[in-house]
């Protein structure tokens, strides 16, 4: 196990594709990242915690463990087999300075049925880990100052892409690769469905940069042509000019 040595805090701690037998548990890998308080880049790859018991039928998420404090931490790459691992991480982290954060379902390269990320992208948006249609008046965004967020073969419907969009209000830079555009790319477009006063709502409203990363073959132009279309209805309602790349 990596531990802190003469008091000397990384700055960089990549944890990459280790075998289910030598994955530390939630007790050890909190230890790990609580003895490099001063990281800078944390990327973690099918390598977060496992339970210490394997009968335990509460899931990682739901156990009790500390947030642990990272005040340089900038940027961070979270690649998962377990939505239960990847919560537990997201969990621990308290990174108030974070701009940059990376989620990729590695499941995707040996089952055919990708992971439902919806309580990931729940808890990005309200820092709880219910719905983010029961948002409440005290729930805030995991990661505020989020300003480059890049997706790849993550799982994710419309309705709740929408929503957690809607959160990421100081949001510039979004790649997706290897998504379903055809339910992801409407949630760009403005809607009062998350209004009370039936107002308009304009999803990243800063967002000025669009990358679509292994779109199908031969659908290129039509995506394109669809995100044209959609930072014209956006800067209709106040958005930045949109930039997109396919």
């Amino acid at each position: 196990m990596l531990t802190r040595q003469n008091n000397v805090s990384l700055e960089s701690l990549e944890l990459d594709y280790y075998s289910r037998d030598v994955c530390l548990s939630l007790e050890e890998f909190c230890q790990l990242l609580s003895s490099n308080s001063q990281l800078k880049i944390l990327k973690i790859c099918s390598s977060g915690p496992i339970k210490s018991d394997p009968d335990d039928n509460v899931t990682l998420a739901h156990h009790f463990c500390e947030f642990i404090h990272f005040s340089s931490l900038k940027n961070v790459t979270l690649g998962y087999y377990d939505i239960s691992e990847c919560q537990t991480t997201l969990k621990l982290l308290d990174a108030p300075n974070m701009w940059r954060l990376h989620l990729e379902d590695e499941s995707y390269k040996e089952e055919p049925e990708r992971l439902d990320a919806s309580p990931i992208l729940s808890f990005l948006a309200t820092s709880e880990f219910s719905d983010v249609k029961q948002k409440t008046p005290s729930a805030h965004m995991a990661f505020p100052r989020l300003t480059s967020f890049s997706l790849s073969s993550v799982n994710t419907r419309t309705h709740l892409f929408n929503a957690f969009l809607n959160s990421v209000k100081n949001l510039q830079d979004l790649t997706l690769n290897s998504m379903n555009l055809d339910e992801v790319l409407c949630s760009f477009l403005p809607s009062d469905l998350n209004t009370s006063d039936n107002s308009i709502l304009c999803p990243c409203p800063c967002l000025d940069k669009a990358t679509l990363i292994n779109v199908h073959p031969g659908c290129g132009p039509q995506y394109y042509s669809s995100l044209t279309d959609i930072d014209r209805r956006r800067r209709e309602h106040g958005s930045a000019p949109l930039q997109c790349e396919v």
